[in-house]
């Protein structure tokens, strides 16, 4: 299955990544949202070029969803139907347990026609952190 990943810039994200490589489906790129008033990402603050670097040590492109807060819940959909016409199936994100963390990017897909994927849903977070380390 092709797919996109909601790329936050942690390790969970990169270890679902992985994952879901792991499992034979194929990532067409990642997407990281970006805010364009304090010009680095929203949730880990990275700025843009440590993310260019970080996709392209993945050989993975990357799209900076480039958004203010009050705008964010409609781009991060645009760039989901985006992907959609891309080829991707599905999006992967790297939430583990928290249930506000997993309802709403599901909402975000099942508005856009996508299936989220979430390969450490469920996991131990003391085992995501060994896991992340191997």
């Amino acid at each position: 299955m092709k797919f996109v990943a909601s790329y936050s810039g942690g390790k969970d994200s990169i270890l679902a990544i992985h994952k879901a490589i792991q499992k034979g489906h194929t990532p067409i790129f990642l997407f990281t949202t970006y805010n364009i008033d304090e010009a680095r990402s929203f949730f880990h603050g990275i700025p843009e070029p440590i993310l260019d670097s970080v996709a392209g040590s993945l050989g993975i492109p990357i799209l900076l969803v480039k958004t203010k807060g009050e705008d964010y819940q409609q781009n991060f959909e645009k760039t989901l139907l985006h992907a959609k016409t891309l080829g991707a199936e599905a999006c992967v994100f790297g939430d583990i347990d928290i249930e506000e963390h997993r309802r709403w990017p599901s909402e975000r897909c099942n508005n856009t026609g996508l299936e989220p994927l979430f390969p450490l849903w469920g996991e131990a977070r003391e085992k995501v952190v060994y896991d992340f380390m191997k």
